[in-house]
């Protein structure tokens, strides 16, 4: 039975012989189509390898990065800031020496009319305006409870 097997894989694989007969002596000639579906072969199997990382790795989905410009900007349209208000306040960061211009919508003191630069002291007003505008607390609505407690 063995035997049998082996001489049937022999005889096959004289079939397979054949196969190289276009690639020696004056057949083995590459043209301009075979060039292409190279190429469009390479190409293709490039393109499914970026697509397997990028939806493997989840970076089609969402991107979570480290960005502070990118923070900031988020920061400036959940708050609907007009572009003049957003250069303001990166001008604000700026001035303060702030790595991450970002920090101006959590730190309320850095609107102060003290710690302005002389450079920021003409924008003062819009300053102000602006940190109503973020730091506008609503009215609690636990202060008539606690008062009676």
């Amino acid at each position: 039975m063995i035997d049998r097997g082996i001489l049937w894989l022999l005889g096959e694989a004289s079939d397979f012989s054949a196969l190289g007969r276009k690639f020696r002596g004056d057949n083995a000639r590459l043209g301009w189509s075979d060039l292409i579906a190279v190429l469009a072969i390479i190409a293709a199997i490039a393109l499914l390898f970026w697509f397997l990382k990028r939806t493997s790795s989840g970076i089609g989905r969402t991107r979570n990065r480290n960005s502070p410009r990118q923070l900031f900007k988020q920061l400036c349209r959940a708050h609907s800031l007009t572009a003049a208000n957003g250069r303001l306040l990166r001008r604000l960061a700026r001035s303060q020496g702030l790595a991450h211009p970002a920090r101006v919508f959590v730190e309320p003191h850095r609107f102060d009319p003290q710690r302005l630069k002389p450079s920021m002291r003409k924008d003062e007003s819009r300053l102000n305006e602006l940190r109503g505008k973020l730091f506008a607390s609503p009215p609690n609505r636990y202060d008539d409870e606690t008062s009676t407690g």
